[in-house]
């Protein structure tokens, strides 16, 4: 009886080594895959979603060992919020958000950039008078998404460029539902509107809203897309990023290079028309980095005219929000 116990135990211990649950996978052991969660700030943005959900479904993420939850947050403020409190490891987000937080105190570090020159149009309804951003004045009413953001900082640049003292700024903030409405609308009490280009060309072939310039226009000094972490997570977990780095940007070099799947990926994730996703691929894509390259620039930009437009009380240093000590990033 005790050889029969002995054999059943030996089998059952070959069977269950031999089981495809413990079968190792391409990447190793499932069981080895360290995870993290990645914010993005705004979903319908090609810069902030498009790179980590093709990278998670392409297997770029598993590859480098690492089993990735995107969480989409409404807004910059709302994921740095997220990456403080912990709901999110790293954030796929506008540069500017780094820059203001850290302005405020709150510790957050740019470890690669994505696109350099804001892509967004800034737009007004089809049936304003408006033709320029030089006509604009202190009645002009601006459509944001959250004060504080990247599109904040854009209007109120874009009203101090055009002569309007900051005391006379004004904006809505109504956040990517509200503005869609508005649009829908005729454009209600909006005046101006700032829209990334899937959906400014979309807008524009219906015939609701037409360019007046483009973000680029006002502001070529830009660094408008970012990956940003806080310095106590860079500090314990490199690796974990620069692996997260090295799928991030293969899935962007994916895209540069292989156009027809950058465009599916913009019909099936973003919902673009098939009529607009060859100059919305032309209006984003050629502009993002292979490697997280950074305008320091940019950055440095950002920093000085806070203070100036009322964002923030004082300009942080390049090092409160900046390293450069994953760069350039390593696809191979």
């Amino acid at each position: 009886m005790s050889a029969v116990v002995l054999f059943g135990v030996v089998l059952l211990i070959a069977t269950a080594c031999s089981s495809p649950s413990a079968a190792p996978t391409a990447s190793g052991d499932a069981t080895a895959l360290t995870k993290l969660k990645a914010g993005i700030c705004v979903p319908n943005d090609a810069d902030l979603a498009l790179p980590p959900y093709v990278a998670q479904e392409s297997g770029f993420f598993t590859d480098e060992g690492l089993d990735v939850e995107i969480v989409s947050f409404q807004g910059g403020a709302d994921m740095v919020k997220g990456i403080v409190g912990g709901s999110v490891d790293v954030g796929v987000c506008g540069a500017i958000d780094a820059v203001a937080a850290s302005a405020k105190g709150i510790p957050m570090k740019i470890v690669a950039g994505i696109g350099g020159t804001n892509p967004s149009a800034l737009m007004v309804p089809d049936s304003s008078t408006i033709s320029d951003i030089s006509e604009l004045d202190a009645a002009t009413t601006f459509g944001i998404g959250r004060f504080g953001g990247v599109t904040d900082f854009v209007a109120r640049l874009t009203s101090d460029r055009a002569g309007v003292p900051s005391d006379k700024f004004k904006a809505a903030a109504i956040g990517p539902d509200g503005l869609t409405a508005a649009v829908e609308a005729g454009g209600g009490d909006i005046d101006v509107f700032q829209w990334v280009p899937n959906s400014a060309i979309t807008f524009e072939s219906q015939g609701k809203l037409r360019t007046i310039a483009t973000v680029a226009d006002v502001f070529p000094e830009d660094q408008y897309s970012a990956v940003l972490a806080q310095p106590e997570y860079i500090s314990s977990h490199k690796e974990v990023i620069g692996s997260f780095l090295a799928a991030f940007f293969q899935a962007v070099t994916l895209m540069k290079e292989d156009r027809g799947f950058a465009e599916k990926a913009f019909v099936e994730r973003l919902n673009v028309p098939q009529e607009n996703v060859g100059a919305v691929y032309e209006a984003t894509v050629p502009r993002w980095s292979d490697a997280g390259e950074v305008s320091t620039a940019g950055l440095e930009t950002y920093a000085e005219f806070l203070p100036m437009l009322g964002l923030a009380k004082t300009s942080p240093s390049l090092s409160d929000f900046y390293t450069d000590e994953f760069l350039p990033v390593k696809t191979d």
